[in-house]
């Protein structure tokens, strides 16, 4: 789970078989800004070596940067950061959130697939609770929440790592969002979002790019200051039931208290 408090983006260049490459290659730290410029140099020396020996693309196990703005440390594997377009977003190592849109398709999605929320968030808990009762699922304890387009889980007692193959077949079982997956897997975390999304509480996106200047975080420390202001009717989610012998930790109840998950508010 790469995300840093400190980042930087240096310019690179090489020269190689008559040629000269360059290009600017992100570096991030906890430490400083100095060991974020280290971190950056060795991956650029990979992008060269690359070049060297006639490689392309990244490989199927690297591990994409989350740059964002951190906003809280609960401990080193769930970190809360500000997403792109200024949500908060917890990010977890160990806690497994799970996105779902979409029922399994059937005989009835001959048609089109349902456009009644209620009626996909129906089919979709139905799903989860058939394979909530397979062996699979045995040990595990299921936290099922709405969302303002489908449902999320938090799932305790199924311990895998965002990248194994036992956290992809869970995923496919359950159907899980396939970019979800791909999320997961390629930036080492799951993903909850706890606040609003700004575009369903009728206010405009800003656009939340990090590390950014001082002028740029003027205008987004303005923004989160409305956006705070008009998110206070809404939650990110709702609690709706829970399966099994569900874990309760202390993650958990952060999740649920930050996303109002027991308010009888409007999703957004």
């Amino acid at each position: 789970m790469r995300i840093y408090k400190h980042w930087v983006s240096p310019e690179f260049r090489f020269d190689y078989a008559g040629q000269t490459y360059s290009g600017r290659c992100f570096g991030g730290s906890n430490v400083s800004e100095g060991d974020a410029m280290g971190d950056a140099k060795s991956r650029w020396e990979a992008v060269a070596d690359r070049i060297r020996n006639g490689r392309s693309g990244r490989g199927e196990n690297y591990v994409a940067d989350i740059r964002e703005e951190v906003l809280r440390e609960i401990d080193p594997r769930n970190i809360v950061t500000r997403n792109r377009y200024g949500a908060e977003v917890l990010n977890s190592a160990d806690h497994m959130f799970l996105d779902i849109d979409l029922p399994p398709r059937s005989w009835r999605d001959l048609f089109g697939s349902p456009r009644d929320v209620g009626e996909r968030q129906a089919r979709i808990v139905a799903h989860v609770k058939k394979a909530a009762a397979t062996a699979a699922f045995s040990s595990a304890g299921i936290r099922i929440y709405h969302t303002p387009r489908g449902v999320r889980l938090l799932v305790t007692g199924v311990e895998h790592s965002p990248r194994s193959d036992d956290t992809r077949r869970i995923m496919r079982a359950l159907n899980v969002d396939r970019l979800y997956m791909t999320l997961c897997r390629r930036q080492e975390c799951y993903r909850a979002r706890l606040t609003p999304k700004p575009s369903g509480i009728k206010l405009k996106t800003p656009r939340c790019v990090f590390p950014r200047d001082e002028a740029a975080d003027r205008a987004v420390q303005a923004w989160v200051a409305a956006y705070d202001a008009a998110r206070k009717g809404f939650a990110a989610c709702r609690l709706v039931e829970t399966l099994g012998a569900f874990t309760r930790t202390a993650v958990a109840e952060f999740h649920d208290q930050q996303c109002r998950a027991a308010e009888a508010l409007p999703l957004a």
